[in-house]
C-alpha cells in the first residue's frame, strides 16, 4: 500500500474514533462538549485541508517533497492546516477520553508535528525563497 493511501486511512480512523467516542462514551458536560468542539473543528480543518491539496500531501517520512506549492482554498489562511486539524482533532479527543495513554500520544504527536513543520518551513524557504515569505505574510498561523 503506498504511503500516501495510509496517508488517507487516518483521518477516517479520526472521525470513526470520534464517532465511537460519541455513540458510547459521551456525556453531557463542558469537558465532553469542549472536547467535542474541539474534535469537530480540527477534523474539519484537517478534511477539507487534505481534499484542498489532494496528491500533494504524503505522510510525514523522511525529507519534505514540495510537488506543489499549494496556496488557496484552506492553505490561503493557514499554513499547514493538516497538521493544526490533526493538534486539534486529537486534544479535542484526548479531554474527552480522559486517558492518560491518549494524553501522551496527543502530546507526542504535537511535538513531532511542531518538529514537522519546522523542517517543512525551512525546506520551503529553500526552494521557493521570496515566494515563501509573501505567502507567510498572508497567513494566520
Amino acid at each position: 500500500m503506498k504511503y500516501e493511501r495510509v496517508g488517507d486511512i487516518i483521518p477516517l480512523i479520526t472521525t470513526l474514533l470520534l464517532v465511537y467516542i460519541l455513540f458510547y462514551n459521551f456525556i453531557l458536560d463542558i469537558k465532553h462538549i469542549t472536547g467535542l468542539l474541539l474534535s469537530l473543528l480540527g477534523l474539519s480543518i484537517w478534511w477539507v485541508a487534505k481534499f484542498t491539496i489532494g496528491p500533494n500531501w504524503g505522510l510525514c517520512y523522511g525529507k519534505p517533497r514540495l510537488k506543489k506549492f499549494v496556496i488557496h482554498g484552506i492553505y490561503s489562511k493557514l499554513s499547514h492546516p493538516i497538521y493544526f486539524g490533526v493538534m486539534l482533532s486529537f486534544t479535542g479527543i484526548s479531554i474527552m477520553l480522559g486517558n492518560i495513554y491518549f494524553t501522551i500520544f496527543t502530546i507526542a504527536t504535537i511535538v513531532f508535528l511542531i518538529f514537522r513543520i519546522k523542517q517543512e518551513n525551512k525546506h520551503l524557504k529553500k526552494k521557493l525563497g521570496k515566494a515563501y515569505y509573501e505567502h507567510r505574510k498572508k497567513v494566520l498561523i
